[in-house]
């Protein structure tokens, strides 16, 4: 199209249900060239002529053009273009460190440990007993089949990932928008075709008149839009520059910064799973043996086992109940198997938890015989009707022996059996008080609200370095909701411990009524005397006003502070 026909075509356009007025000034006409305007004195109106860009806001999408494609181009110089193109490859890597380790091979050893859970919980004699196991291992290796298999894939898709990446983005942000798109289309093709229709347009109109009113091409500019001066240059006074300079020093430093905590990160990220790698792959490596070569007699142990889940009778040989009926002996086979096992001198603390799986395991095989005749199992007391067992308050092992150790050297025999008689007293207590005490707030609405607990969280993250969890919190709550209703029923004495106030008199006349009304009962009259001497041996300071301090918990003023 040439410049003539051009120029037929706007004016028309322009003409086009558009009232015209005198013809352009040489002022006009140079408003038109470089601002695409036509400002009338007479009537004091400013036209926006939509077809003509302007030569001043070419000239401004040229040096934004070319900016941008500078910024683009010197960010490759920067610190944190590279930081991100670092972060993309580590992603990726962690990725496939976690389909291997966390996916693959934890998720191998819990599944491995989730069967063996379940497994356990079948008892002998019910449907399925012999079954169900068998699909659990099945199911087992079908899931242990898809973590192998998932390993290779999800590491092999976050090394391309890593490495794809950093070299994606690089190549779209710096060749192809700072390059292509700023640089050749926006700074060099988009101004001269736009310069050329400014031309045209510019000398089509110059042959009109000035526009009288609106039309689909010529819009009237508000006055508060039309600019006095154009172009009009902005002096920095020195104060400014100051803070100019500040102000880049200071975004440096913080980039610096970050740059650096970033890299430390990845340093102790590297490190720690440099440590942490061979324990996974030692952990993977023992559950491995444990399947294909178990340990000597397992075979045995396994058969007896299943029999017990088929409901077969299983008893011990004289050898072989003395042997469980004798700790010393017992603990002296539990040493050499922990030994063969390749533990060299393991600790009493490690002998007593072994001990504590070969009394689960023996206890699965259901020997009625030597059951009943340890006295450990015998019923001491009941609550709701539940029987509580000896073993149940015995302290194990090794917190006999702590006692030994916390014991002077002069202290008796009698010192020791008091230590030792207290602590199955505050055992039995714990079993005792506690099913009642659900009971109890079951009916005197003890259990915390949503917003009780998150109003306690508000609390415990501005008073502690790590935030308790919501089930922390709401055991907190509960408790403390407890003891203020049976202050309410009971009355009497309320101490402040560092779990908060406790109810200790109203908690022991509410026991006593509790036994009353044969909700409990304690055979023994040593044992019943060592437990309500437990329920009173709470110590703290006392609190003048209980109902003052149980009508304001904290969680109230947290809320309220909230609001």
């Amino acid at each position: 199209m040439n410049v003539s026909v051009a120029s037929i075509l706007i004016s028309v356009a322009l003409s086009t249900g558009t009232a015209l007025g005198a013809w352009p000034s040489w002022e006009q006409r140079k408003e038109l060239w470089l601002r695409g305007e036509i400002t009338d004195r007479a009537a004091n109106k400013t036209w926006d002529v939509v077809v003509v860009p302007g030569a001043q806001a070419i000239n401004r999408r040229f040096r934004d053009a070319w900016r941008d494609s500078a910024e683009t181009l010197a960010s490759m110089a920067h610190e944190p273009f590279w930081a991100r193109r670092k972060a993309q490859l580590t992603s990726g890597l962690r990725f496939s460190r976690r389909a291997v380790r966390t996916q693959g091979l934890d998720g191998i050893a819990h599944d491995f440990d989730e069967t063996r859970a379940e497994n356990g919980k079948v008892a002998h004699g019910e449907m399925g007993s012999v079954f169900f196991p068998l699909v659990n291992w099945t199911w087992f290796g079908v899931r242990s089949t898809a973590r192998t298999v998932w390993m290779p894939v999800g590491a092999a898709g976050g090394v391309a990932y890593g490495v794809g990446a950093p070299v994606i983005s690089t190549v779209t942000q710096v060749v192809l928008k700072g390059a292509v798109y700023d640089a050749l289309a926006r700074g060099v093709a988009m101004p001269a075709a736009l310069y050329a229709w400014n031309g045209i347009a510019w000398v089509a109109l110059s042959a009109g008149n000035v526009p009288t009113r609106e039309s689909a091409f010529v819009r009237l500019v508000p006055r508060n839009q039309v600019a006095v001066i154009p172009e009009q240059d902005v002096v920095v006074e020195r104060a400014a520059f100051e803070a100019i300079v500040r102000h880049a020093v200071v975004k440096q430093v913080t980039n610096d910064r970050l740059a650096e905590l970033s890299a430390r990160i990845q340093q102790i990220e590297e490190e720690a799973h440099a440590k942490e790698q061979p324990l996974v792959e030692e952990r993977y490596a023992v559950l491995q043996r444990f399947a294909k070569n178990p340990e000597p007699g397992a075979g045995a142990a396994i058969r007896i086992a299943d029999d017990a889940r088929a409901g077969r009778s299983i008893r011990l040989s004289p050898d072989a109940s003395a042997l469980y009926r004798n700790p010393p002996e017992l603990s002296g086979l539990v040493e050499r198997a922990l030994e063969e096992a390749g533990i060299a001198q393991p600790s009493d603390q490690l002998v007593d938890h072994a001990l504590r799986a070969v009394a689960a395991d023996v206890g699965a095989l259901h020997l009625d015989r030597v059951k009943s005749a340890e006295p450990s199992h015998a019923v001491i007391a009941t609550v709701l009707s539940v029987p509580v067992r000896a073993d149940e308050i015995e302290p194990s092992s090794e917190e006999v022996r702590e006692i030994d150790r916390s014991l002077s050297p002069d202290a008796s025999e009698a010192d020791r059996a008091k230590r030792i008689a207290s602590l199955r007293a505050r055992r039995l207590e714990a079993r005792i008080a506690g099913p009642l005490g659900k009971r109890f707030c079951a009916e005197h609405a003890c259990e915390p609200t949503r917003q009780e607990i998150e109003a306690m969280r508000d609390i415990a993250v501005g008073r502690t370095a790590g935030a308790p969890d919501d089930e922390a919190i709401r055991d907190w709550i509960w408790t403390w909701n407890f003891h203020r209703a049976l202050h309410e029923k009971y009355g009497g004495q309320v101490i402040m411990q560092t779990t908060g106030p406790n109810a200790v008199e109203a908690r022991r006349r509410w026991l006593e009524d509790e036994e009353a009304n044969g909700e409990f009962r304690i055979g023994d009259s040593d044992l019943r005397a060592g437990f309500f001497e437990a329920v009173s041996a709470y110590r703290g300071n006392p609190i003048a006003d209980p109902a003052e301090v149980f009508a304001h918990p904290p969680w109230a003023s947290a809320r309220d502070e909230r609001r």
